[in-house]
């Protein structure tokens, strides 16, 4: 599965930097694509072997994460649209607005999760 992930990002790459001539942005996209595809043949093999049973719930758990994750992308998308603002401000700004912009998606992300009926309670680990 390494090996295959590693071979993802290096294709990827290729066709990111090289094809579309996108620099650190097709670096960024290449190695998150990649661990995506990585997480998800590494699930798919864990549930063949039945090495990994997930809990009841786990379905509506994932619904309701990814439900707080397409608000936070949603409103991450339209506050961050303007590239205008991050080329001509200072770095303090920048700073302090990125910062603003990390708390409004956490906050979104835990109301839309909590919306949809998730608690604080269902994102800590549980063992045993």
């Amino acid at each position: 599965i390494a090996v295959a992930s590693l071979l993802t990002a290096q294709a990827l790459n290729a066709v990111f930097i090289l094809g579309f001539g996108l620099a650190h942005v097709g670096l960024a996209l290449s190695v998150g694509i990649s661990a995506c595809v990585n997480a998800a043949t590494l699930l798919a093999v864990l549930l063949r072997r039945k090495w990994f049973v997930p809990r009841p719930g786990w379905g509506v758990f994932a619904g309701r994460t990814l439900a707080g994750i397409l608000l936070m992308s949603a409103l991450l998308d339209w506050g961050l649209s303007g590239a205008d603002f991050w080329q001509s401000a200072s770095e303090w700004e920048r700073a302090a607005k990125t910062a603003g912009w990390v708390g409004a998606g956490m906050g979104i992300y835990f109301l839309g999760a909590a919306i949809f009926g998730a608690r604080i309670s269902d994102f800590r680990a549980r063992i045993g």
